[in-house]
């Protein structure tokens, strides 16, 4: 779930789902918006333990470039697109 932003596609009908709930009349209040990393340590490495931070503070100011690569378009900032990052670990691979 995304607060605000498109991403990977710059088109409007890839609108998050927190702001259409927000466009039904959900409370913000009421809304957490939780970003898994998993993969390869985020931030380029940085961040290599297991755990979640906040992005209500000074960490959702950061540029949303520092953990992700791939477009996010109609925002810029972490605290943007969620309320919580987490990176629980690499993750596993789906066998297709």
């Amino acid at each position: 779930m995304m607060k605000a932003g498109r991403y990977t596609y710059d088109s409007p009908t890839r609108s998050p789902i927190g702001a259409r709930l927000r466009a039904l009349g959900v409370a913000e209040t009421d809304l957490a918006a939780i970003w898994l990393l998993t993969g390869p340590p985020p931030a380029d490495g940085v961040w290599s333990q297991h755990g979640a931070v906040s992005l209500a503070g000074p960490a959702g100011q950061l540029p949303i470039g520092i953990l992700e690569e791939e477009a996010i378009y109609g925002a810029s900032r972490l605290g943007e697109v969620a309320d919580i990052t987490a990176f629980p670990g690499p993750g596993t691979r789906n066998a297709r």
